[in-house]
């Protein structure tokens, strides 16, 4: 126990004479540290003096400088170095120049839309505020400020934007319609026909629209002149949906065959023309769905334009004269009765494009209950009485007028015998219900029969329509043989000797060819055809004689010939084989025929 305490005193003892000798040490640091600190900070002191000094007189220079800072830009242009004097004369050569370049962008929906430069926004920079923007850039506020500044300049670069002016009236002219030409407008699905386009037609993709409001643009733009900001500038703009494309629905409303603009007979209203047109949906899908909103592409297909539209058929309608032939109508009372009666039927008939009149059906049954009365007819080569007789000269007349119409004809047949109210070849012969006579109107436009009987019992029927051209057409006609009638006696008991009475009238029979001649307005022959070779049959004269006697026979009557039609012998120069003829009439009538041969005019046609 002793033991320790007498070590734990000593350990006491040591630290206190550890703690005298750190006392004596720290109090010797502090005495040698005061005489270091009161060095340093006399040098210090004497540091900033001589940097105060610097510093002063670098503030003194700057403030006596008469030249802009190094570094220093208007817009671009470099002025280091230059006094205000200087500055001033560069800008009057450049400030034009200068504004011409300087651009504020403008954006829709973030996207640049366009660039304003200055000068077509109307604003200028006047040489004396470059000058002094020039001037100021670089330089404090106050005599030490302005130190800094020089300071600053000689390690950076200052572009400086001067005071703007701006021209009111150049300004508004130039954002008059802003809104218009910054917008997009909206750009709806749509289809489009092309006339000069046969293969295809065109798509377009919907886009929607942007309005950009004219007048926020207005003031932002002329705040930003004002506070001389050229910052780029988003407009302010609200969009508009455009309407969408349903390529199903152009499908069945495109899809149609082609019709031209036609004539309503029931209600006398003319009838729209229809484009035909047809196409693959499924790739005309394809194709849209890769093309740009707004753009316009083309899609294949077939595509046909009507010949006559609406507009043109009301400017034509009924215009012209195709063709008119005109004849002259004799034999009894009833005969010409019937003929007025048909003429009446047949006149005022229109047919559209591609339609066909048939005589027959048109005229009808011309029996009694229709008002027809008996006159002279063909019956197996017979002439005798049969309701309707003479009907068959508004068919021929007809038929004459529709060749020189150029109109297509369907089915015609010849007389059994030549007549003589109508060029040989030029005659369309009826029988209700056959043998009929049909023509087609194979022009664009509709046609209208205009039959008319005048007091002096000529007969014209002509054919409106609307010329596209100025052809013309001429028929003509020639005679390939002949075959003469002959005389026939039979002898009748109930005649006296030597008695003669005429039963039937004798006819020559004929083969005649026509052609269909059609020439341009100068005369120029554009084409000669074949139209028919008609054959006409020959019948003879029959005489009924008394019985024989001793005496001898009585002389023979001369047998009668028509007279030929001055066109009979007129040959086009274009003979062809008749195995060429594909036309209906070529045949010759079945024997039955209501318009026998009465004698008379051949009538007169005239095509313009």
């Amino acid at each position: 126990m002793e033991e320790e305490r007498r070590q734990v005193a000593l350990d006491a003892s040591q630290e206190d004479e550890w703690d005298e000798e750190l006392e004596e040490e720290l109090l010797y640091g502090r005495r040698r540290l005061g005489r270091g600190g009161k060095i340093a900070l006399i040098v210090s002191g004497a540091v900033v003096a001589l940097l105060a000094a610097a510093y002063i007189v670098v503030c003194a220079f700057a403030s006596r400088e008469e030249t802009v800072r190094n570094g220093v830009s208007v817009l671009g242009v470099d002025v280091s170095g230059l006094t205000r004097a200087q500055v001033e004369t560069l800008w009057e050569r450049e400030g034009s120049r200068v504004c011409a370049v300087t651009e504020i962008l403008i954006l829709v929906e973030g996207e640049e839309t366009t660039r304003l430069t200055l000068a077509e926004l109307g604003v200028t920079i006047r040489p004396e505020d470059a000058a002094k923007s020039a001037w100021n850039a670089g330089r404090g506020g106050s005599f030490l400020a302005g130190g800094w500044a020089y300071l600053r300049s000689r390690f950076t670069r200052s572009d400086v934007m001067p005071k703007l002016t701006l021209d009111e009236e150049v300004f508004d002219k130039r954002l008059e319609g802003i809104g218009d030409e910054l917008g997009t407008t909206v750009i709806d699905g749509a289809y489009r026909l092309d006339e000069e386009t046969a293969d295809g037609f065109y798509l377009t993709k919907p886009r929607d629209g942007v309005s950009v409001d004219e007048s926020i643009l207005r003031m932002t733009l002329e705040d930003a002149i004002t506070n001389g900001k050229l910052r780029p500038i988003d407009c302010y703009y609200e969009k508009a949906a455009a309407t969408e494309l349903d390529l199903d629905a152009v499908y069945e409303e495109l899809h149609a065959q082609m019709r031209n603009a036609g004539y309503d007979k029931e209600t006398g209203e003319l009838t729209e023309s229809q484009v035909g047109v047809e196409f693959d949906v499924e790739q005309a899908k394809d194709l849209l769905e890769q093309a740009e909103p707004g753009e316009e592409i083309f899609v294949p297909g077939q595509v046909q334009f009507p010949a006559v539209t609406l507009e043109k058929l009301k400017e034509g309608l009924f215009h012209d004269v195709l063709g008119t032939y005109t004849t002259i109508v004799t034999g009894s009372a009833n005969r010409l009765s019937n003929v007025r009666r048909a003429a009446g039927a047949v006149n005022g008939s229109i047919l559209n494009s591609g339609e066909q009149l048939s005589y027959n059906k048109t005229v009808g049954n011309p029996n009694a209950a229709a008002g027809y009365l008996p006159a002279p007819g063909y019956v197996k080569g017979k002439t005798v009485d049969v309701y309707g007789g003479g009907v068959c000269q508004v068919s021929s007349t007809m038929y004459y007028a529709a060749l020189l119409s150029n109109l297509k004809i369907v089915t015609r047949y010849c007389h059994q015998y030549a007549p003589s109210y109508i060029t040989w070849g030029c005659d369309a012969t009826t029988f209700y219900p056959s043998p009929d006579f049909v023509f087609e109107n194979d022009t664009d436009y509709p046609i209208k029969v205009v039959a008319t009987y005048s007091s002096n019992n000529r007969l014209t029927v002509a054919i409106y329509g609307t010329k596209t051209d100025d052809t013309y057409v001429r028929m003509v006609s020639k005679t390939l043989s002949t075959t003469p009638s002959h005389v026939e006696y039979v002898e009748d008991e109930t005649l006296k000797p030597g008695q003669q009475v005429t039963e039937q009238s004798g006819y020559t029979g004929y083969q005649v060819r026509t052609w269909r001649n059609v020439y341009a307005g100068d005369g120029t022959l554009l084409s000669s055809k074949v139209e028919a070779t008609s054959n006409y049959d020959m019948r003879p004269t029959i005489i009924r004689v008394g019985p024989k006697q001793a005496d001898p026979a009585p002389t023979p009557i001369p047998t009668p010939t028509p007279t030929p039609d001055p066109d009979t012998d007129t040959d086009p120069g274009t003979d062809t084989d008749p195995g060429t003829d594909t036309d209906p009439g070529t045949g010759t009538d079945p024997g039955t025929d209501n318009d026998p041969d009465t004698g008379g005019d051949s009538g007169a046609g005239t095509n313009p």
